[in-house]
């Protein structure tokens, strides 16, 4: 687990963000992997390769707007998965481990 440091007075304001990115790295890395691609005009199948390594994978495709957008998702091994949209799409997917 990260270990949280508190900054002392002295310290510098880059001194903090290098804490706090090394903090949040461990955090992400002990919470799992992750992948994200932006696509563009897409129908699918498109086959992403991941590679995280495993098939417990949650995958979610957000629009150029920001919202959440549905599709055919199948994990189709421990590095891939096959993402189909009903329509053109536009955004991006980005899948945790």
């Amino acid at each position: 687990m990260a270990a949280i440091v508190t900054l002392q007075g002295g310290d510098t304001l880059t001194d903090s963000r290098a804490v706090i990115n090394a903090n949040f790295s461990a955090i992400n890395a002990a919470a799992g992997g992750k992948y994200a691609a932006s696509l563009s005009g897409v129908t699918g199948p498109l086959v992403l390769t991941h590679n995280l390594g495993t098939q417990d994978v949650v995958a979610q495709c957000w629009d150029a707007n920001g919202r959440l957008a549905i599709a055919d998702i199948q994990i189709t091994g421990a590095n891939t998965l096959s993402v189909t949209f009903a329509s053109a799409f536009t955004g991006r997917i980005v899948v945790r481990s």
